[in-house]
C-alpha cells in the first residue's frame, strides 16, 4: 500500500513539473500569457532592430581610411545586357572609364570621365571639388565649369524645377551614420517616456489580436501571429497632442531631434529648436481645435518565432510597411511608403540595395555590391552590378574600381585659372533661364549621341 502511495506521489510531482515546464515555455517562448496590449507593445518595441542593418560596420576600416588618407580611384563601367533598348552589338562597345584623385580630409577632388564607343571617344566630362564648391565641365555642353557652392541650395533646387523643397536644406553637411544612431542613456530614457505615453494613453479596447496571418518576404511565406492597434480620429488626436506636448516641453528631446535632423540634412525648420517647437505648437493647437484634423491610425505587428518580421502603419492615406528578417544566411530590411520601396539585404557576398516605384512605370533599380582586398595590402576593389528596369526596358551595368591609398597623389585640379560660372551668384530669373537652357542642351546632346549609335534614347529631363 505504501509503495502504491509513493507511485501516486511521484506521478503527481511529475505532472506538476511538466505543467511548470510547459508554463515556463509558454511564458518565455510564446504570447500565451500576454494581454493583447503587452503582446503588441512587445513586438512594436522591436522596430528599431530593423535599422541595425544600417549600423553594420563591415566596411568601417575602409570608410575611415578614405576620410583620412588621399587615394586614386581607377574605375570602369560597361553594359552587361539589355532588352528593348538597342542591339547588344552596339551597347557592348560602350565603355565608361573614370580616373579620380580624392583627398576628403582636405576637401579636394578631381575626376575625369570618358565615355567610349570602341576606339571612338563619345564624351569627356570633368568634375572638380574644391572646399565648398563643386563644378563640372563638358565641351559639348559648357564653356568652362558650371559651379555650385554648398549654400543657398533650397533656392537653387526650386529654380532648377524640383517640386517640394521643404526637406531640402540650404547647406549639405557630411552624412555620418554612426552619429545618427548615437543615443545617450539619458536620451534613451526620454524616448522610453514617449513610448510610455502610447502605452498609457491608449484605451485597452484599441488593441486586438488578429490571429494567424500569412506574410510573404523574399518570395517565402511565413505563418505569423498578428496584433493590432487601431485609433479613430479623436484617439489619434489625443495621442499626438500628448506626444507633441511631451517632446516640445523637453529640452533634451528637442535637442536630440534637431541634432538628428541636422545630420540627415533636413530643412532649417526641423534643425532649429525654435522653429521646430513652433511647428509642434501649431500642430497641437490645430488638433485641439478640431480632432478631425487628425487621421485614423492603424498599426499591425506580425510575429514569427518571437520576432517582429513586419510592421504596417496606416495614417490616413499613407501606408508604411517595414519588413525585417534575419537567418544564418542573410539579413533583410525594407521600408515601403505607399508605392515606393527601399530595401537592403546583407548576405555573405556583400549587400544588395533596391529601389522600386510601383507607380512610375514599374521603375526598379538594384545594386548588387561586393568588396575584395584589404587595407593592409592596399588592394581594395569594389564591384557592382546595377540593374535598371522601367516598363519593358531593362539594362544591366557592370562596374568595377580599384582604390590606391597614397600620400603621393600629385596635383589635384582646382578652379584656379579656369573659366567658371557660379550658379549662386545669379538672381532667380537668370537661374531659371540658365537651367532651362542647360536641360535643353543636355537632352539634345544625349539624344543625338544615342542616335549616332543607333540607339533611341528618351530625354533625361522632361518638361
Amino acid at each position: 500500500m505504501k509503495k502504491k502511495h509513493n507511485w501516486i506521489l511521484i506521478t503527481i510531482l511529475t505532472i506538476i513539473c511538466l505543467i511548470t515546464i510547459l508554463g515556463l515555455f509558454l511564458f518565455l517562448k510564446t504570447d500565451f500569457f500576454r494581454t493583447k496590449r503587452s503582446a503588441f507593445l512587445r513586438y512594436f518595441d522591436d522596430i528599431p532592430e530593423a535599422l541595425n542593418l544600417l549600423k553594420e560596420n563591415t566596411y568601417t576600416d575602409y570608410m575611415t581610411k578614405k576620410k583620412t588618407t588621399a587615394y586614386i580611384r581607377n574605375s570602369n563601367m560597361s553594359i552587361q545586357s539589355s532588352s528593348n533598348i538597342a542591339d547588344s552589338k552596339i551597347l557592348d562597345k560602350i565603355k565608361l572609364t573614370i580616373y579620380e584623385k580624392n583627398d576628403i580630409l582636405n576637401e579636394k577632388m578631381s575626376s575625369d570621365i570618358t565615355i567610349n564607343n570602341g576606339q571612338e571617344t563619345l564624351e569627356k566630362i570633368s568634375l572638380i571639388r574644391n572646399k565648398n564648391r563643386l563644378g563640372f565641365s563638358c565641351d559639348d555642353i559648357t564653356q568652362g565649369y558650371v559651379v555650385i557652392e554648398n549654400t543657398d541650395l533650397k533656392r537653387i533646387a526650386k529654380n532648377f524645377g524640383i517640386e517640394g523643397t521643404l526637406l531640402i536644406p540650404n547647406q549639405l553637411k557630411t552624412f555620418n551614420i554612426d552619429k545618427i544612431f548615437e543615443t545617450t542613456k539619458v536620451e534613451k530614457t526620454k524616448l522610453q517616456d514617449c513610448l510610455n505615453i502610447m502605452k498609457n494613453n491608449v484605451p485597452t479596447t484599441a488593441y486586438k489580436k488578429e490571429g494567424r496571418k500569412k506574410v510573404k518576404i523574399n518570395d517565402e511565406t511565413y505563418s505569423t501571429n498578428a496584433y493590432s492597434l487601431t485609433l479613430d480620429t479623436k484617439e489619434s488626436a489625443n495621442l499626438q497632442i500628448n506626444l507633441l506636448t511631451k517632446i516640445s516641453q523637453d529640452s533634451i528631446l528637442m535637442d536630440y531631434l534637431t541634432s538628428k535632423c541636422v545630420l540627415l540634412n533636413l530643412n532649417e525648420e526641423y534643425t532649429n529648436i525654435n522653429s521646430l517647437n513652433e511647428l509642434m505648437k501649431n500642430k497641437i493647437e490645430e488638433l485641439k481645435k478640431d480632432n478631425n484634423n487628425a487621421k485614423p491610425i492603424n498599426m499591425v505587428v506580425y510575429e514569427y518565432k518571437q520576432k517582429n518580421i513586419r510592421t504596417e502603419i496606416t495614417y490616413g492615406d499613407t501606408k508604411v510597411i517595414i519588413n525585417h528578417f534575419k537567418n544564418e544566411n542573410m539579413e533583410m530590411c525594407s521600408v515601403k511608403i505607399n508605392d515606393k520601396t527601399i530595401k537592403i539585404t546583407k548576405n555573405k557576398a556583400g549587400y544588395i540595395l533596391q529601389y522600386k516605384n510601383d507607380k512610375d512605370s514599374g521603375f526598379n533599380l538594384t545594386i548588387d555590391y561586393s568588396q575584395s582586398g584589404t587595407i593592409e595590402d592596399n588592394n581594395i576593389k569594389n564591384k557592382m552590378t546595377i540593374t535598371q528596369t522601367s516598363g519593358i526596358k531593362n539594362i544591366v551595368y557592370a562596374y568595377e574600381d580599384q582604390i590606391n591609398f597614397t600620400n603621393e597623389i600629385g596635383k589635384i585640379e582646382n578652379f584656379e585659372g579656369k573659366n567658371i560660372g557660379l550658379i549662386n551668384e545669379t538672381n532667380n530669373d537668370e537661374m531659371k533661364q540658365f537651367f532651362t537652357d542647360l536641360k535643353t542642351l543636355i537632352n539634345r546632346v544625349y539624344v543625338n549621341k544615342g542616335a549616332r549609335l543607333g540607339i533611341n534614347l528618351d530625354p533625361i529631363f522632361i518638361k
